[in-house]
């Protein structure tokens, strides 16, 4: 194909008066919110909780991996004076090799995290019954 051909049609031949992206705008501007506060919550390291034994985390992820619930992981600090930690929620997808696949909830991103790295795990409870 050599070159492409554009056919501009005069607005008062359109079948109907379209407004464009007008009609669109409120829609990607409350979208694009929501995408914004998910990952902002998202990111906001919380408070350290109980720091639990290898053998309880394993128990714990055993749970939600036989029962596919979805389940609140919180990290080791990166520095040993933090008080606060990052936190990441959802679903387990796979593990191998001392390694953890989750599946984000906020983003629907993979995740992966080594078991090692973790400092609290506890399953999540639904808001709503309809909520996975």
């Amino acid at each position: 194909m050599d070159h492409y051909e554009y056919r501009d049609i005069p607005r008062d031949r359109w079948l109907y008066a379209d407004r464009t992206m007008a009609k669109w705008l409120g829609w990607l501007l409350s979208d694009h919110t929501a995408f914004l506060s998910a990952k902002q919550t998202a990111a906001q390291p919380t408070p350290l909780l109980p720091e639990q034994s290898a053998a309880q985390i394993d128990a714990c992820l055993q749970q939600a991996w036989e029962h596919t619930r979805p389940i609140k992981v919180q990290l080791q600090p990166e520095y040993d004076d933090e008080d606060h930690a990052p936190e990441l929620a959802g679903a387990i997808m796979g593990f191998a090799a001392g390694q953890l696949t989750l599946m984000v909830q906020a983003s629907g991103t993979l995740t992966t995290i080594l078991v090692a790295d973790i400092r609290h795990v506890a399953p999540l409870t639904a808001k709503h019954w309809w909520a996975a």
